[in-house]
């Protein structure tokens, strides 16, 4: 079974209104919607890669700009929240290390990996 589209289009008044499986179909409805309505990569206002009337072209004078900018947009973001889940891992991990010292315990899983 297929998921949901990736591409969410939401109007001037953030009501959400549309999935699309590319990018381009959803430049024809923010196109038809007007200024403000938004294409997403998700369903949260931190996912949008397009707004209508803020970027240097409207949607409907080329559909394939709207698809490369969504695009990069969206591997940007993916790649930010990667890097940042990485962070969070890496400060977990040495907190966790912190913890254990400070209670004489020895972390199993480095002890086994010295080994």
């Amino acid at each position: 079974m297929a998921g949901s589209p990736k591409w969410k289009v939401y109007d001037a008044a953030g009501q959400y209104v549309a999935s699309c499986k590319e990018p381009e179909a959803g430049a024809v409805l923010v196109s038809f919607y007007g200024n403000g309505s938004t294409i997403r990569s998700g369903h949260s206002k931190s996912q949008i890669v397009w707004i209508e009337g803020s970027e240097t072209l409207p949607a409907s004078q080329s559909y394939d700009n709207v698809a490369i900018t969504c695009f990069t947009r969206a591997d940007l973001m993916s790649a930010r929240m990667n890097e940042q889940r990485i962070r969070d891992a890496e400060h977990a991990k040495g907190a966790h290390e912190r913890r254990l010292r400070a209670l004489g315990l020895v972390d199993p899983l480095a002890a086994s990996s010295a080994e």
